[in-house]
């Protein structure tokens, strides 16, 4: 298998950036009951977040 050019890895985490806050929500309601417990309200507010955090991590991805 080639290996991937930043460019192309970069593209690739824009692309699955939001499957990958999906899947983090999604795991934190499989395992974390006092997540499940939460109001609507303050897991929206998680998934801000967990969102920023993803896209945080590409920008830095992109320029150190």
């Amino acid at each position: 298998m080639a290996e991937r050019t930043k460019a192309q890895t970069l593209a690739w985490l824009r692309t699955l950036s939001g499957e990958l806050a999906t899947t983090t929500l999604k795991r934190l309601d499989e395992t974390l009951p006092w997540y499940r417990e939460m109001p609507p309200g303050r897991r929206s507010a998680v998934g801000l977040v967990a969102q920023a955090g993803i896209t945080s991590f590409i920008s830095w991805y992109d320029d150190p």
